[in-house]
């Protein structure tokens, strides 16, 4: 125990020493200005020139050049797949169109066979179906397969341009000998012409 405290005491001795070294060696600093204060003194202050410095510089090269190339690949996967949305925007509305026509064929369908399809066809005006995104429309009178025509589409060239949906029943075409069930629409057959990735997602 006598042990301890000799050495716990010996410890506080020194600190008790060194402090009071330290503030002899700042009192002898100010009062006589002498070569060692003026030299730590002089380190001091270069340090702090070199740190002011630094954080005046702003980015480096190396992070300016991090930065651009991260905007760079979020332009290259974003940008597309914005034109892409866009596209897609545009020919949903052919889509819209082609609902109301789907309507009128299941109708006369279900009233007089093919040849209610038929009558439908023929009936269709042009002026009253036509936009400033849809070109054409057609039903096939025998088949009974919509087709919207759409234009004015900068990403869709000419022979791409064709959104159809097929009527089916059962997974055959509709014909008189197979009337009974429901009819499913399909737009994801090869008489589509319009690239996938404009498509609404029903008819990828």
């Amino acid at each position: 125990m006598g042990y301890k405290v000799i050495v716990k005491s010996l410890t506080i001795e020194k600190k008790q020493k060194k402090s009071q070294q330290n503030f002899t060696f700042v009192k002898n600093c100010r009062s006589m200005k002498l070569a060692p204060c003026k030299n730590k003194w002089n380190i001091i202050m270069k340090n702090l020139q070199q740190m002011k410095k630094s954080v005046q510089k702003g980015f480096t090269l190396i992070e300016l050049m991090i930065v651009v190339a991260i905007i760079g690949i979020l332009a290259s996967v974003a940008l597309p797949a914005y034109q892409d949305y866009t596209v897609r925007a545009q020919v949903t509305e052919g889509a819209l169109s082609a609902a109301a026509l789907r309507i009128g064929v299941t109708e006369m369908f279900a009233d007089r066979g093919v040849a209610g399809i038929a009558v439908y066809s023929g009936g269709l005006v042009q002026a009253e179906l036509t936009t400033d995104r849809i070109s054409a429309v057609a039903v096939d009178a025998v088949t009974g397969a919509i087709t919207i025509t759409l234009a004015g589409i900068s990403q869709l060239p000419v022979g791409e341009q064709e959104l159809v949906f097929v009527p089916q029943i059962g997974g055959a075409a509709i014909t008189d000998a197979n009337s009974t069930g429901s009819i499913e629409w399909l737009c994801n057959t090869a008489a589509t012409t319009i690239q996938d990735s404009f498509l609404p997602s029903n008819c990828r």
